[in-house]
């Protein structure tokens, strides 16, 4: 699928085709999560903020999962930002409070 030259969405020739037998319903762009958990099961959102303060959001999703698959989802995730920073260099912080490092 053709992406704009902005798109967040974009992905490179190489990874779409290792994602080409997955089927997306739907792709969103989000910059706002919140994760939350009880004795059973995590809850992360996903949603996109127009303002810096987080004050106006569009809700995408709620992921409702095990803690068993909380814990691939970090291991993922956690693995896919180190390879990032390896092709990348350094993520920096968009706020100005810096967060996020």
């Amino acid at each position: 699928m053709p992406h704009a030259p902005d798109d967040p969405t974009a992905r490179s020739d190489d990874e779409d085709d290792a994602h080409r037998t997955r089927r997306y319903e739907k792709e969103w762009y989000a910059n706002w999560f919140d994760v939350d958990h009880n004795a059973l099961q995590f809850r992360i959102d996903c949603a996109r903020t127009t303002t810096n303060e987080g004050e106006e959001l569009t809700m995408f999703i709620r992921v409702t999962s095990d803690a068993l698959r909380a814990r691939q989802l970090f291991q993922l995730l956690g693995a896919e930002l180190i390879a990032f920073m390896d092709a990348h260099g350094p993520i920096v912080a968009e706020s100005p409070r810096g967060e996020l490092p």
